[in-house]
C-alpha cells in the first residue's frame, strides 16, 4: 500500500482514513499490517 509513503514527517502528522472495499479477506490483515508499519516509521 502507499500509505507509507504519504505520511509526513512525525511532528506534522495528521488523520488518515482507510475504507478499502473489504472484498477479499486477506485485506483486513493487509490493513492491520499497513498501520503497525506505518507506526513503525
Amino acid at each position: 500500500m502507499r500509505l507509507k509513503a504519504s505520511l509526513s514527517p512525525k511532528e506534522h502528522r495528521g488523520v488518515v482514513l482507510i475504507n478499502p472495499p473489504y472484498e477479499l479477506k486477506h485485506e483486513y490483515q493487509d490493513i492491520v499490517d499497513t498501520i503497525k508499519n506505518c507506526i513503525k516509521r
